[in-house]
């Protein structure tokens, strides 16, 4: 987890950042492998590029995890997509971040985790991230966020961990068709900026 203009972040920085972002996705469980894709399924048709972005943003390392966990109830990924992809942007060793995945299903997969989250998070307050055998269980609070720009059809709310210290994260999910995308919007030393979110949002190819 590096900004390659920036050169390499010390070990121990790396190990902590590492787990403050495994904890900050709630991906106490990693995505299962992608079944072979259609031909007509193409997620990196939908992944947003640096040009897009305000000048100042660069390509990051992707961290290449996945976000298998419930939120409010929903869960983020009831199935392996077909196919899927991700890509990470940065200002700087220490952020902001933001991390874009994107999930292709056969199915209605993408329009029932939308149509669940536009149910749930609004009226949920926290949700607990059940943790595996390398991590623990988190409780987040969450609050919704309203993104001006992103369109009625954008569920978005930011998610502060009550451990102390924790990473607070801004998340975006929305679809296109049987595709969902999603982004979250960090930093390690400040609280993410909204307008990350929606500059990002605004970036995806229509």
């Amino acid at each position: 987890m590096t900004d390659p203009s920036r050169g390499p972040l010390p070990r121990s920085w790396v190990a902590v950042i590492a787990g403050l972002i495994t904890v900050a996705l709630a991906g106490c469980q990693l995505t299962p492998p992608a079944a072979p894709p259609p031909p007509d399924v193409r997620p990196d048709d939908y992944l947003i590029k640096v040009e897009d972005l305000p000048k100042d943003w660069r390509l990051s390392n992707d961290s290449a995890g996945g976000y298998r966990t419930q939120v409010c109830g929903v869960d983020l990924e009831p199935s392996p997509p077909a196919a899927m992809a991700s890509v990470r942007f940065s200002m700087g060793p220490f952020g902001p971040f933001v991390q874009q995945y994107v999930r292709s299903y056969t199915d209605d997969t993408a329009e029932r985790v939308i149509t669940g989250l536009s149910g749930a998070v609004p009226g949920c307050t926290s949700f607990v991230a059940t943790g595996t055998k390398g991590t623990k269980s988190e409780t987040f609070r969450i609050t919704p966020l309203k993104l001006d720009s992103a369109g009625s059809e954008v569920v978005s709310w930011r998610q502060v961990p009550e451990s102390n210290p924790g990473l607070i994260t801004d998340l975006a999910f929305f679809r296109r068709g049987d595709t969902m995308i999603a982004f979250l919007s960090y930093s390690i030393r400040d609280e993410p900026d909204p307008k990350v979110l929606e500059q990002a949002i605004a970036a995806v190819p229509k």
